[in-house]
């Protein structure tokens, strides 16, 4: 299980490979998922222990910032448990009558605003 989550969000592949790539060489982390996604940008979500999450989140960011292609980071050292299930595929029947809408830029504001919603519920 995956205590932390990480996801990163690059204005390019090449960029975002490059990342992944000494995320992985630093810490200890689980590649949950990375791909390119429209517009030309690429994801790269991990997991794994709070400290080697936090250690593959800092070679993120530093790559990107140092190669100008880091467009959004969130790091969710405690996600909610509802999160991390969803990562790991898990899918639950809809309860209630409501829908909620929420619109973001990007992918880690996306991942923030949904850990925020689950910790704001009763």
């Amino acid at each position: 299980m995956n205590q932390a989550l990480a996801l990163l969000e690059f204005s390019n592949v090449s960029v975002g490979l490059l990342a992944v790539d000494r995320m992985l060489k630093q810490s200890p982390v689980a590649v949950l998922r990375c791909g390119s996604v429209h517009p030309g940008r690429y994801l790269a979500l991990v997991g794994g222990s709070v400290a080697s999450t936090e250690e593959a989140h800092g070679a993120g960011v530093s790559v990107g910032c140092e190669h100008g292609g880091l467009v959004d980071e969130v790091l969710l050292p405690d996600p909610h448990p509802l999160l991390r299930a969803a990562v790991n595929g898990e899918r639950l029947a809809p309860r209630g009558d409501a829908v909620g809408v929420c619109e973001v830029s990007t992918s880690p504001g996306l991942l923030r605003a949904v850990d925020a919603v689950l910790k704001s519920l009763p």
